[in-house]
């Protein structure tokens, strides 16, 4: 099977073909990875067109492979997306707050294939339950619905910050997430010190503030800038008003489709899950639910927390 830009299928398993790092064109022309699942019967694509689901992450889209292929199996294109900067595509990754026109982008894309027949929903959660969120702000015409599990409503008030104050997790993150890079899957040394400070990351959390160049993140100056500017910016400010940070500056231009939001009560996403639910499902037409259970972030069926 060839894709429109000509690229062979790399893989192909029983009622499923698989096309492996489709590159998508954004608007500034950085290309981003994504691997195709279509509906298959005895190692041929069935007809379409399909409807699609897409699901974003800075994960590394390999993670998906049985995601793909239960959707696939039941009618749909699957779309799974490494974001801008992280794995097979290209671009530098900025966390969170870039992800609405790329979305957007890739949402609008995928409804123009001959392969689909012009409905694409998203799902995903945390990272790639707020990058729903924040492609739905700029209201791609068709985009058809939406899982949103524990993303949030605002940054700075319920998610990375609570009411200003910094979840330090996230200067961990920023360290764990530098172990993924596609600069230290490139070069052996450099992922051997970002694992170095990884390792030794609660010692991070005792030199605030942390100064530019002071640890291997240095050689990641989009990682480190991030950790920078989260750290640094403490006031509700344009910074945090980005749509990928503050999807409730945005309600009213959100995207008016049917929406499943899916959170846990653990979660320190818990506000930002319902703050969503209850201001989408007051200003919109589409059906909007909630499904909030007594689960951590992310921890689905696991019914407790701490001791």
């Amino acid at each position: 099977m060839m894709s429109e830009s000509g690229m062979r299928v790399s893989g192909m398993e029983g009622d499923v073909v698989v096309q492996k790092n489709v590159f998508v064109p954004m608007r500034d022309g950085v290309l981003l990875a994504t691997d195709l699942y279509f509906p298959a019967k005895e190692g041929k694509p069935l007809p379409g067109p399909f409807p699609a689901i897409m699901e974003r992450t800075p994960y590394d889209k390999e993670n998906k492979y049985a995601e793909g292929r239960f959707f696939a199996r039941h009618g749909y294109v699957a779309v799974m997306q490494d974001v801008r900067g992280r794995f097979q595509s290209q671009g530098e990754w900025y966390p969170f707050a870039k992800e609405a026109p790329d979305g957007y982008d890739s949402v609008e894309w995928v409804a123009a294939q001959l392969w689909c027949d012009g409905n694409v929903g998203t799902i995903g959660g945390s990272y790639c339950g707020s990058d729903q969120s924040a492609l739905a702000t700029l209201n791609p015409p068709h985009l058809k619905a939406m899982v949103v599990a524990v993303g949030t409503s605002n940054y700075h008030t319920s998610s990375m910050r609570q009411n200003g104050a910094l979840e330090l997790r996230f200067m961990i993150y920023a360290f764990r997430m530098a172990t993924t890079s596609r600069e230290a899957l490139a070069d052996p040394a450099l992922r051997m010190a970002l694992e170095k400070d990884y390792a030794r990351v609660g010692e991070w959390l005792t030199r605030t503030p942390y100064k530019r160049g002071s640890s291997s993140l240095r050689y990641l100056p989009s990682y480190e800038q991030w950790l920078l500017d989260i750290l640094g910016e403490g006031d509700y400010n344009d910074y945090w008003k980005q749509r990928g940070y503050a999807i409730e500056h945005y309600y009213q231009e959100h995207a008016d489709v049917p929406t499943i939001y899916l959170g846990g009560w653990y979660d320190s996403y818990a506000r930002g899950t319902t703050n969503n639910y209850v201001a989408l499902s007051r200003l919109k037409k589409s059906p909007q639910r909630l499904v909030m259970g007594p689960w951590t972030h992310g921890g689905w069926g696991v019914s407790f927390a701490g001791d």
